[in-house]
C-alpha cells in the first residue's frame, strides 16, 4: 500500500522505474547501494523529492549525476476515492 501526500496525483512503486536515455522522470542521484542483485537509488529533482528506486542488477551511478527514469503507464498508482491511498488495478 502506498499513501500519497496531499496534492500528488499519482505514484509509482520503487521497482517500476528503469534507467532511460529519454524519459519522464529527470532526477539527480543522491545515494546508491548495491546490496546484492539489485541497486537501490535515492534521487531527487523537480517534483520528485527523495525518490527511491530499486533497479534490477548492478548499476554504477555516480553521486550527483543526472539520471533519467521512465516506467510504463500501467505502473502508475492513482488515488482511491478518498484521495489518500494509491491503488493500481492494472498491476500484476
Amino acid at each position: 500500500m502506498i499513501f500519497l501526500p496531499a496534492g500528488l496525483t499519482s505514484g509509482i512503486r520503487p521497482e517500476h522505474p528503469t534507467i532511460a536515455d529519454v524519459g519522464r522522470i529527470g532526477t539527480t542521484m543522491t545515494h546508491d547501494e548495491n546490496p546484492g542483485g539489485d541497486t537501490n537509488v535515492l534521487a531527487s529533482g523537480g517534483p520528485w523529492q527523495d525518490m527511491s528506486v530499486r533497479l534490477h542488477g548492478q548499476h554504477a551511478i555516480l553521486t550527483n549525476s543526472a539520471v533519467i527514469f521512465d516506467c510504463s503507464d500501467t505502473a502508475a498508482c492513482l488515488p482511491d476515492a478518498q484521495g489518500a491511498r494509491a491503488v493500481n488495478d492494472q498491476a500484476a
